[in-house]
C-alpha cells in the first residue's frame, strides 16, 4: 500500500497487512522459537507457558498462549494529543568533530565536558545519554564502570552497560553505592540492559548477566536491534514480523522475571547497504518502518517507540539535516512524538557540537509550528483591520507591538535579513553562527555541576580501582 494520510495519521499498511505481520510474528514464536543458552531461564519460561523440546536450548510459545498474553497487556492510549518533539545528545565511541579546526579527533575528558556543556546550554536538548566511556580507551574492559561514574556524577542518562560478565559484581556494588547516595532502593533505580543477538538468540554471556542481577532481585531489560538484509529479512514485512516477535519475547521475559506485564511496540531496524555492507540509519526505509510500526502498535492497543533523528552523513550539511528532520517528522505524524539524537552523525560514530546547535534551532522551529495559535477577539484583530483599511500596513500599530513576539518565531542561527544586509554583515552561514555559539558556551568559564557527593565518588572510584 502506498503511504497515505488518514484521520488517524500516516498509513503504509492496510489492516489486513497489519494482521498478517502480527500473525507472522506469532508463527515465528510458535514454530521457529528463540534460542536461550541458559537452563535456568528456559525452565522459568517453561513454567510460564513456553514449550521446551528435549535436547534443545530453545523455547517456543503457542499462538493461543501469545494471543492470551497480548490480550492481557495494558492498553496504550491513542487519542488525539499534541505533537511532541524532544531531543537527547548521546555519547558513544567514535570521533569528536572539533568545531574549531573541523578535524575528527579522539574523545578526551575535556571534549566530553565541552559536548555535555553545549547540550546542557541548549533550550531544546532535553538530556544527555552515555553508553560506555569513550575517553577511557586505555581501560576498555572497565568501560561500563566508568560509564556509571560519569553518568551519575554529571547527571546524565544511561549507565545501563554490562558488557562483560566478569564485571557484574562490581556493577552491582556501584549500583548499591549510588542507591545509598540517592536514598532509594536499588530496585527503583537500576536500569541494566542486555541485547538479543538477532535473529532470535539470547546468548550464553548475556543470559549469565541477566541471571546474575535477577538473583540479586533486579530486572535487566532485554533489547533487540536488527538490520534489513543482515540480521533480519531484507523485506520490510519480514523484518517487521521478526522484530515484533523479538519484542514480544522480551515482554514475556519481563513478565516472567520482572513481574511486570507491559509491551511497547518499537522500530529500531537499520538498513544494510548492499554495496558496502555498512549499517545505515538515515535511509527512507526507516521512515516507512516507523509508520508501519505505529500502525501495528495501534492494532495491538499498545504504545510505540520509533528510532529516528539519525544520519549517515559524516559532517553537518544538507544530507544530515534532511535525514534527521524528515525521519523526525514522519515519526511524529505516525505516533505523535519524536526524539532527535542531537549532534550525532556518521551512524553513531561522529559527534558534532555544531550539528547539535543547528538541531536545537531546527527543533525550536518545529515546536513553534506545532504550538498552533489562539483564535479570540484580540487575535482576530477585526478592529485593527477596520482601522487600517485598504492599502496600508500594520507595522506601526499597537496590536503588532503587543503580539509579534508570540506570533512570529525568532531564529537565532537561520537567516533573518535580505541579501544585501547579509552580505554587508559578513555573509555568515548557519554553520558559522553555530561555531560562534559553541565558543560562547565552552569559553564562559563555568564548570559542569557535580551531582553526587565527594564521598560517593570516592567509593565508586575505589570499586573501579579494584
Amino acid at each position: 500500500m502506498q503511504m497515505t494520510l488518514g484521520i488517524d495519521g500516516l498509513k503504509v499498511l492496510e489492516e489486513k497487512d497489519v494482521q498478517l505481520i502480527v500473525d507472522a510474528a506469532l508463527q515465528i514464536l510458535e514454530g521457529t522459537g528463540v534460542v536461550v543458552e541458559n537452563e535456568e531461564i528456559l525452565e522459568k519460561l517453561g513454567e510460564c507457558g513456553g514449550r521446551i523440546e528435549a535436547g534443545e536450548q530453545k523455547i517456543r510459545f503457542s499462538k493461543s498462549f501469545m494471543k492470551n498474553f497480548i490480550d492481557g497487556l495494558p492498553s496504550g492510549k491513542w487519542q488525539d494529543r499534541p505533537i511532541k518533539f524532544s531531543a537527547t545528545a548521546e555519547i558513544y565511541h567514535g570521533y569528536y568533530l572539533d568545531p574549531v579546526d573541523e578535524n575528527f579527533k579522539e574523545w578526551t575528558e575535556e571534549r566530553f565536558f565541552d559536548y555535555v556543556k553545549v547540550a546542557k546550554n541548549l533550550e531544546n536538548i532535553d538530556g544527555v545519554y552515555m553508553l560506555g566511556c569513550p575517553f577511557k580507551e586505555d581501560v576498555a574492559t572497565l568501560q561500563p564502570l566508568y560509564e556509571k561514574l560519569y553518568c551519575w556524577k554529571y547527571g546524565l542518562d544511561g549507565g545501563e552497560g554490562i558488557w562483560d560478565t566478569r564485571l557484574c559484581s562490581k556493577i552491582y556494588d556501584m549500583w548499591q553505592v549510588y542507591a545509598g547516595e540517592t536514598g532509594k532502593d536499588v530496585k527503583e533505580i537500576y536500569n541494566g540492559k542486555i541485547y538479543i543477538i538477532s535473529p532470535l538468540k539470547l546468548a550464553r554471556e548475556e543470559a549469565k548477566q541477566f541471571m546474575y542481577f535477577y538473583k540479586k532481585g533486579l530486572y535487566t531489560e532485554v533489547g533487540s536491534m536488527g538490520s534489513l538484509g543482515g540480521t533480519a529479512p531484507v523485506t520490510l514485512a519480514g523484518a517487521s514480523a521478526l522484530q515484533l516477535a523479538e519484542g514480544l519475547f522480551s515482554s514475556i521475559m519481563r513478565s516472567a522475571f520482572g513481574g511486570s506485564k507491559r509491551f511497547e511496540a518499537f522500530n529500531v531496524l537499520t538498513t544494510m547497504d548492499m554495496s558496502t555492507g555498512a549499517s545505515q540509519f538515515g535511509r527512507p526505509e526507516r521512515n516507512t518502518l516507523n509508520v508501519a510500526g505505529a500502525q501495528i502498535a495501534k492494532y495491538l492497543g499498545v504504545g510505540f517507540f520509533g528510532h529516528c533523528g539519525l544520519s549517515d552523513a559524516k559532517v553537518p550539511g544538507t544530507e544530515a539535516a534532511f535525514q534527521k528532520i524528515s525521519s523526525v517528522i514522519f515519526n511524529a505524524l505516525s505516533c505523535g512524538k519524536s526524539n532527535l539524537v542531537a549532534g550525532l552523525l556518521g551512524v553513531d560514530q561522529v559527534f558534532s557540537p555544531v550539528q547539535m546547535i543547528l538541531e536545537d534551532e531546527m527543533l525550536d522551529s518545529l515546536k513553534w509550528a506545532c504550538k498552533g495559535f489562539e483564535v479570540n477577539e484580540e487575535s482576530l484583530a477585526l478592529d485593527v483591520i477596520d482601522q487600517i483599511g485598504q492599502g496600508r500596513n500594520f507595522l506601526a500599530t499597537e496590536h503588532t507591538l503587543r503580539n509579534f513576539k508570540q506570533s512570529i518565531w525568532k531564529p537565532a542561527l537561520f537567516s533573518r535579513e535580505m541579501f544585501s544586509k547579509w552580505k554587508d554583515g559578513g555573509m555568515k552561514s548557519d554553520v558559522v553562527k553555530a561555531k560562534e555559539r559553541f565558543l560562547d558556551i565552552v569559553q564562559d568559564g563555568k564548570q559542569l555541576e557535580v551531582q553526587i557527593s565527594e564521598t560517593a565518588e570516592k567509593e565508586l572510584l575505589k570499586i573501579i580501582s579494584k
